[in-house]
């Protein structure tokens, strides 16, 4: 039916072919960008017919759809950010964060419509790494569009392709030598429908993640309460280990053994999406803590983010008295976070955003959060609040302030969350001074994804 178009992935390699002018990118050149593009996936069945039918029956590919049954309560969590690492990489691509794929989740920063415009004019993050790995594009027949509370997980792809650029400078640069290590895989279950009997599955894990997009007039929406919920929701489900999610009995007969402990992942829809770079490394960190998972921090060149987050974790990490704050401290935090009226439509509000955590009260404990909870409004002490055309409320300041008469306490407790912050940063790499172009979104996923919205 004519509904189906929206539901499901266009699948047809017609765009590559025909290579459309983008009128709102007149740098890049179609032609040229699909060329490499077909070149990544040439080679992928030129190296497969090199293989005989024994060899690639031996592989096997799984695609899991998973689903929350309904949202987290992210207010009565009590998971502690300093059960987890979280290492900030500057430099490096989230493919070979962990060449082996035993120790680390990949995640694809997708578009809700799972490949993005990977067989038309797209070319970023997850397109890129469907053309690497031209297997994920068989999830293009097998998936639906995600819901707020969905992924996809994708595991046993082999990559054929190594490139460079991104982007309009996207090229393919020849063969790429998986060295995966693998799952064994045993006897299906008897009413699995295998096609074949498969030997081993490789145990690169990709993890598909759709953000929200954002336009520069709608900026300020993603800090209101129900956005961030909606995108701690998604990173939770999408970096929960196979066992807590009830997948671990696929039918396969894959025999995984250990768990990966670790996800890497980066600046999640921060680009042609519009989303606060500051928020989304914070909202990404808290839903790790609640999934138990190690997290690596890739920034793509950006150091001032890399020196924001590694003191945001730090000060995460030290937080309620030193035992690490919980996820239900940082989730009130949160909604207790209020946008200035300057930075509802700029992309500055990470900055502001920061400051606030920073200078956050920690050291409160847990059911003082509780108890004031429901009184914790705007006051004139704290904030001159006005209200937009929208009728959202805004604060043209918050400041944390210490209560009066505990000056003394408060500058012990910061002494020694210092100390802690310094042995916290110890997780973290050091920055390099090398600073790689930023990484973007595409901008042609624009308009397919502000219809999530809308659903």
């Amino acid at each position: 039916g004519g509904t189906d178009t929206t539901r499901f992935p266009r699948v047809n390699f017609d765009v590559l072919f025909d290579a459309p002018e983008k009128s709102w990118h007149k740098r890049c050149d179609p032609v040229a960008q699909n060329t490499q593009k077909l070149l990544c996936i040439l080679n992928y069945f030129e190296r497969q017919q090199q293989r005989s039918d024994a060899q690639l029956s031996r592989s096997l590919v799984t695609f899991h759809r998973r689903c929350l049954a309904c949202g987290r309560d992210w207010a009565s969590s009590n998971m502690r950010i300093a059960n987890i690492k979280c290492q900030v990489d500057i430099d490096g691509r989230i493919e070979d964060a962990d060449p082996s794929g035993a120790s680390t989740w990949e995640a694809d920063f997708a578009n809700s419509m799972i490949g993005g415009g990977v067989l038309a004019s797209g070319c970023v993050q997850e397109e890129i790494r469907f053309l690497l790995s031209p297997e994920l594009i068989a999830s293009l027949l097998l998936t639906e569009r995600m819901g707020p509370l969905e992924n996809v997980l994708i595991t046993g792809s082999e990559r054929f392709s190594s490139y460079t650029g991104y982007a309009s400078d996207f090229k393919f640069g020849g063969n790429f030598q998986d060295v995966a290590s693998n799952d064994i895989v045993g006897s299906p279950d008897s009413n699995a429908q295998t096609l074949h009997k498969a030997e081993f599955r490789r145990k690169t894990t990709i993890t598909a993640m759709d953000a929200v997009s954002y336009s520069r007039q709608e900026y300020g929406l993603q800090f209101r309460t129900q956005a961030i919920r909606r995108d701690l929701d998604k990173a939770f489900v999408s970096f929960q280990q196979r066992s807590s999610a009830g997948d671990g009995g696929d039918g396969s007969g894959v025999m995984g053994g250990a768990t990966a402990p670790w996800i890497a992942t980066g600046n999640w829809g921060c680009g042609a999406f519009g989303g606060d770079l500051v928020l989304k490394a914070v909202i990404q960190i808290v839903a790790a803590a609640e999934a138990g998972r190690d997290i690596k921090y890739l920034t793509f060149g950006n150091e001032e983010l890399s020196k924001q987050i590694t003191e945001l974790y730090g000060a995460l990490f030290d937080g309620d008295d030193g035992e690490g704050c919980t996820v239900a401290q940082v989730w009130l935090a949160l909604e207790n976070f209020r946008l200035s009226k300057e930075r509802l439509s700029a992309p500055r509000g990470g900055e502001e955003l920061f400051d606030f955590l920073i200078n956050y009260k920690w050291s409160r404990r847990r059911a003082d959060y509780a108890s004031s909870a429901a009184s914790d409004v705007p006051s004139s002490d704290h904030e001159a609040a006005v209200q937009d055309d929208s009728g959202a409320y805004v604060a043209e300041r918050w400041m944390q302030q210490g209560d009066d008469g505990a000056g003394d306490e408060a500058e012990s407790l910061d002494n020694v969350a210092g100390r802690k912050r310094g042995r916290a940063r110890l997780l973290a790499n050091e920055v390099s001074p090398e600073m790689p172009e930023e990484v973007l979104d595409s901008e042609d996923e624009k308009e397919t994804a502000k219809k999530q919205r809308e659903l």
